[in-house]
């Protein structure tokens, strides 16, 4: 929006005219998500929160994106929206799965317009810590098996040398 002041005033015996000119932007509040992923496991429940800062805004509204279909949740059941003040709003997945995994927007309406925030969410099943652990007993249980055909190798070498005598 451009807007124009103009005025005149009195000196000495001569009228000046002065304007100004200014440049007035108004622009819809940004809404602070979070820039790394949140990681859950299945069956845990996670908070994803969304904040306005200095802007108050009239209604916050959470959705998650299928496709290219907007999926927005009921506050009842396995989700819960919460808004903890008037800038704060909290979604609450309780009982994760697999499909719970994916990208979450937060939207709040302001007088100016719309402003969306978005959080991922990385649901992770219970067998990935165990990876790691069973990678480890693999490893140890075939460098035990390698240990023991050697030993036994050497046993016979030693026997089928002792009988040559």
């Amino acid at each position: 929006m451009i807007y124009l002041h103009r005025s005149n005033y009195l000196w000495g015996a001569s009228i000046y005219s002065t304007a100004f000119f200014g440049l007035l932007l108004l622009e819809v509040p940004k809404i602070e998500g979070k820039e790394k992923p949140i990681v859950s496991y299945e069956g845990d429940s996670a908070i994803m929160i969304c904040k306005s800062f200095g802007y108050t805004p009239i209604a916050w509204t959470w959705y998650m994106m299928n496709g290219s279909e907007q999926v927005r949740f009921p506050s009842v059941g396995k989700y819960v929206i919460n808004s903890v003040s008037a800038n704060v709003t909290h979604l609450k997945i309780l009982k994760l799965t697999k499909e719970d995994d994916g990208v979450y927007w937060c939207e709040a309406a302001f007088e100016l317009g719309r402003s969306k925030g978005n959080l991922k969410l990385k649901v992770l099943s219970l067998m990935v810590p165990l990876k790691p652990f069973l990678a480890i007993v693999a490893e140890v249980v075939i460098l035990v098996t390698i240990v023991f055909l050697y030993e036994m190798y050497s046993k016979k070498k030693e026997k089928c040398a002792g009988k040559s005598f």
